[in-house]
């Protein structure tokens, strides 16, 4: 009695092993899929990024091709007269080569734009929170979904500051 309890508790346990082994393997693959899938949103983001700036006549350039901070990620270059911005077909966004396919870097430097145009001064928490509005007018609601953490990570620290110092206004 006790040898086919042993018998049967040992062949339960090797099947319990044999489908924690499988799971691992389902798990792994679904996470390939979703960073393949991630890599695929981002790329179109980047793209459709890129596309608005030529829509707007915004130039996109590398370090190679400009001069850029070498702390930055990303700068965009703009004409102030008396510490007041005015608009000029001259303004041009320059990313560093290690950030040049970041949809978020672009993003980010497009929102300082969009804030500039807006409210004729920007700051790194208005730049984050008009790159959000940029990125999610862009993407649908599937594929804001799978990128959902890259918005959260490089915006929303911003747009919760931004939203807290619009109300500090009102």
């Amino acid at each position: 009695m006790y040898l086919i309890c042993g018998v049967l508790l040992s062949i339960l346990l090797l099947v319990l092993i044999y489908c924690l082994y499988k799971l691992d393997h389902i798990f792994y693959d679904l996470y390939i899929l979703s960073n393949e899938c991630q890599t695929k949103f981002e790329t179109k983001l980047f793209n459709l990024l890129m596309d608005y700036c030529k829509l707007i006549n915004l130039k996109v350039y590398t370090e190679s091709e400009k001069d850029i901070s070498p702390t930055a990620a990303g700068q965009i270059f703009y004409y102030t007269i008396g510490g007041i911005y005015k608009p000029s077909p001259n303004e041009y966004i320059v990313l560093s080569k290690q950030y040049y396919n970041s949809p978020w870097v672009l993003a980010h430097e497009i929102g300082h734009y969009i804030q500039l145009n807006k409210e004729l001064n920007s700051d790194e928490d208005g730049a984050d929170y008009y790159a959000d509005q940029i990125c999610r007018q862009l993407l649908n609601k599937e594929e804001q979904y799978i990128l959902r953490f890259g918005l959260k990570c490089c915006y929303q620290n911003g747009i919760e500051n931004y939203l807290q110092k619009a109300n500090l206004k009102n």
